[in-house]
């Protein structure tokens, strides 16, 4: 999950800064915004906050859904694309979707999308 989880950061914008072994949230201003720890979006308590916090702002469209069962399905949209996938719980079920979308974006050696 710290892959998963610093792939999400990384795409929202959080960049680590090793001189400062810490984290830091691009700003338009130029200004540090550090962190000791980028937020956990997998958390089934709190991850789906993080993910409100965070990833929902620079998405075109979001929904969250409970499907027959036990799974939660989520649905995310971003520049005209959209992608799907459904989970045990609502964060996993968006954080899939998302890692999903960038990886759509950027080709990358690790594949960290489950299949549905």
């Amino acid at each position: 999950m710290d892959e998963l989880n610093r792939k999400i950061a990384e795409w929202v914008g959080f960049e680590y800064l090793s001189h400062l072994s810490a984290w830091n949230l691009r700003q338009t201003d130029g200004l540090l915004d550090l962190h000791e720890e980028i937020p956990d979006f997998t958390d089934p308590e709190w991850g789906i906050a993080h993910l409100f916090k965070w990833v929902v702002p620079k998405l075109d469209y979001w929904l969250i859904s409970q499907e027959t069962g036990k799974s939660v399905g989520a649905v995310v949209q971003y520049l005209g694309q959209s992608f799907t996938h459904l989970d045990e719980t609502p964060a996993l079920a968006m954080c899939y979707a998302v890692i999903k979308l960038i990886d759509s974006q950027v080709p990358s050696s690790i594949s960290s999308a489950k299949t549905e």
